[in-house]
């Protein structure tokens, strides 16, 4: 089956590619820890995405659902690596959205 070639497919690829491209230079200490993590993150997702496309209806469901908690769990790995200001562009900072602290957000609770 040939992948598909839609926004969605396409902009997880190049963000796939840039990403591993990406966390080659960080330095070792995070490039077996938090690195590995996130690329395996990255890469998950796009495997669910991927199978998601070839099934209907339940099974879909629920693996747009895995897909959904994999991108929340990318999105958290993310955020330590701008904390750690390895990354400061515009596919990282827009794959986040907007930013808030864990103690504003259990104010609002």
């Amino acid at each position: 089956m040939k992948i598909p070639d839609t926004p969605l497919f396409v902009k997880t690829h190049d963000f796939n590619v840039w990403l591993l491209g990406r966390t080659r230079r960080f330095p070792k200490h995070f490039r077996y820890t938090l690195m590995q993590r996130l690329e395996n993150l990255a890469l998950e997702f796009e495997e669910l995405l991927l199978m998601a496309n070839v099934y209907r209806a339940g099974e879909r469901r629920k693996l747009l659902q895995q897909a959904d908690g994999v991108l929340l769990c990318l999105r958290m790995r993310l955020r330590y690596t701008l904390d750690f200001e390895r990354f400061r562009s515009v596919p990282v900072m827009s794959l986040l959205g907007p930013k808030t602290s864990f103690a504003s957000s259990q104010r609002r609770s």
